[in-house]
């Protein structure tokens, strides 16, 4: 198992560089043994996958038919799997948009917000909001940081700095599982056996080396102009890792939130994934209250790296909640200990934002 968090720069290089090399001398075999031996034999994307029944995401609400498809899906069969979405809880989450999240105000200050306009502002109490600010500041000592937090059914939110870009680690790994797995669906393909036990590695005990198996499979031109649309502009120096601020963060998960309840075995096999993730901050910072979580974070101490982040979906007596926190922080037990903090003072405001 690869550490977790991030790789080092020249690592991403050189596996980029080394799997690209072998990769390619893979096709031509491929190519040749075709012309050769005119195989029928399926892509191991088309290959059924035989993992376990996974449990199921999020009880889902009843979505706002009014929207049309969103430029962040990228060409997938939005209205397919918009359809799947079951109505099951009383308290029906808002069908938003991505563009509203992204264009969240990136003030160096905290701010509360609501992204539907004939709904009224919220207002944080003056402790609520001083003992936010003192967190900030605390994280702000090793290194930038931006959060957004949004009540998917009231469309009011907390933000601070939401437009700042650190370095986000291994929560780099839920983009592209989403990515992947919602594409698969829109086009009726399946995940081979063997690639959804390096995906499961990859989000569940954040293995690199899984992740890399795995990701340099599925990483190219659609996946950049993908992330691009929800404002991420990959670069790949980096490898599978990015760079991305917490409106990106939110606007992923917001679209992932309702693709886990979509009903597809992918979708349902993701959610669980997801929900049993061996380090999540925001998880260690909602414990006491019962919620359910589903997350992906990113941690990474290095000489040229740093970063204490994590992103995903809060579920708690039938409300939804986005909730993002990038840090420039280098992982350390503090670290980490001050975003559970900010995750837990940010839900313990969510009454303000019904």
């Amino acid at each position: 198992m690869g550490k977790h968090g991030a790789h080092a720069r020249t690592e991403s290089r050189g596996r980029i560089k080394a799997l690209g090399f072998a990769f390619a001398i893979a096709l031509c075999a491929v190519f040749i043994t075709g012309l050769v031996t005119q195989s029928t034999e399926p892509t191991p994307s088309a290959k059924t996958h035989n993992a376990a029944t996974p449990t199921s995401a999020a009880a889902a609400t009843g979505p706002d038919t009014s929207h049309e498809a969103r430029a962040g899906y990228n060409g997938a069969d939005y209205q397919k799997l918009k359809d799947a979405v079951q109505q099951a809880t009383p308290n029906e989450a808002l069908r938003i948009d991505a563009a509203p999240i992204l264009a969240i105000d990136d003030a160096n200050e905290i701010r509360t917000f609501n992204i539907t306009a004939s709904k009224p502002m919220p207002m944080l109490s003056a402790d609520a909001q001083q003992q936010i600010a003192q967190v900030v500041q605390a994280i702000e000592e090793d290194g930038e940081s931006g959060f957004v937090f949004l009540d998917l059914q009231s469309g009011a939110g907390i933000a601070y700095q939401a437009g700042a870009c650190p370095y986000i680690a291994s929560a780099s790994k839920a983009p592209l599982a989403f990515y992947v797995l919602q594409q698969n669906d829109a086009q009726g393909l399946e995940l081979s056996k063997w690639e959804l036990e390096e995906l499961a590695a990859a989000i569940e005990q954040s293995d690199n080396d899984a992740f890399d198996s795995f990701g340099f499979g599925h990483m190219g031109g659609a996946y950049a102009e993908w992330l691009e649309s929800y404002g991420v502009n990959y670069d790949a120096e980096y490898g599978l890792y990015l760079y991305a601020s917490a409106r990106s963060l939110a606007a992923i998960w917001n679209d992932a939130y309702w693709y886990l309840q979509s009903g597809t075995d992918n979708a349902r096999w993701l959610a669980d994934r997801f929900a049993n993730t061996n380090r999540s901050f925001i998880r260690n910072g909602v414990a006491d209250s019962g919620a359910r979580v589903w997350n992906k974070g990113g941690w990474i101490a290095s000489d040229d790296m740093a970063s204490t982040t994590d992103a995903g979906i809060i579920e708690c007596d039938g409300r939804a909640y986005l909730l993002a926190i990038v840090t420039g922080q280098p992982d350390s037990g503090e670290a980490q200990e001050r975003v559970s903090r900010l995750a837990r003072l940010l839900f313990a405001a969510r009454d303000a934002l019904a």
